[in-house]
């Protein structure tokens, strides 16, 4: 699937009830690891791309559990 670079945090999809919480593309990573070679950032870029959204995901239920305790 491809998206447009035009996908923002916080955007609505399609005008729907869904939203984006979070966007990672490889020049984030290279921003937060300038000492990285290309090699190791694509490492990291692949190995986050297989693992993180799983521990995103728990966070991402955590705070959503904080916010519905809140209202």
């Amino acid at each position: 699937m491809s998206l447009t670079n035009s996908i923002h945090q916080g955007d609505l999809i399609n005008g729907s009830n869904s939203f984006v919480v979070l966007i990672c593309d490889i020049d984030d990573i290279k921003e937060r690891f300038p000492e990285k070679t290309d090699q190791e950032i694509k490492e990291i870029f692949d190995l986050a791309k297989d693992k993180m959204t799983d521990l995103t995901m728990e966070s991402f239920w955590l705070s959503l559990d904080i916010i519905g305790d809140y209202i």
